[in-house]
């Protein structure tokens, strides 16, 4: 039971935020992050988060190298447009040099992921740090859901923080025409 006095605020929040009341990667990554020097680089190393879970820096590592991740991707959505513009007009040519920038974009995009072999210990993160983004869906802990006092009178089920939600996957699976089953 979360009682109603953390749950009825949270709730309401969670509404005008247009998010489900539990922690998710818009939580995690994109709204928990500073600069050490304000202006210094975007960089792991110039870079802290303003809350952290069990696990130690791994938590530190895998939300960071996320939102790095967030950032340089960055510039291949920015192509999307001119992708679909491209197609639009049958133009070949705009086309091939989006997709070659598309390219571009993601193997910097990639070389950046690949910090997470640096930053996050496998063990910790899924014996440690998982536990506390996998929400209350599929938790054996919380089998029935998670009973918001006040706002409910029966228990939620709600699925916690994951890359999949991140705008980046979204947005190139509407470039690539997939479509996720949201259901279940």
């Amino acid at each position: 039971i979360l009682p109603s006095n953390i749950a009825i605020p949270y709730c309401k929040l969670s509404e005008k935020l247009g998010l489900p009341p539990i922690l998710v990667y818009a939580d995690c990554v994109l709204a928990n992050w500073k600069k050490k020097d304000p202006s210094g680089p975007m960089t792991y190393e110039n870079m802290d988060i303003l809350f952290s879970f069990p696990g130690g820096n791994c938590s530190k590592g895998f939300f960071l190298v996320s939102l790095l991740v967030e950032i340089a991707a960055a510039s291949a959505i920015k192509i999307i447009p001119i992708i679909f513009s491209a197609v639009q007009h049958q133009d070949q040519d705009i086309l091939q040099k989006a997709l070659l920038d598309i390219a571009s974009s993601l193997k910097k995009t990639l070389e950046v992921f690949h910090q997470i072999h640096e930053h996050v210990d496998p063990n910790l993160f899924f014996n440690v740090l998982r536990i506390y983004l996998s929400g209350w869906k599929g938790n054996p802990q919380l089998s029935e859901g998670l009973l918001y006092e006040g706002v409910w009178d029966t228990p939620k089920k709600f699925a916690g923080g994951s890359a999949a939600q991140s705008s980046i996957f979204q947005c190139f699976d509407v470039l690539l025409g997939i479509q996720q089953n949201t259901g279940g």
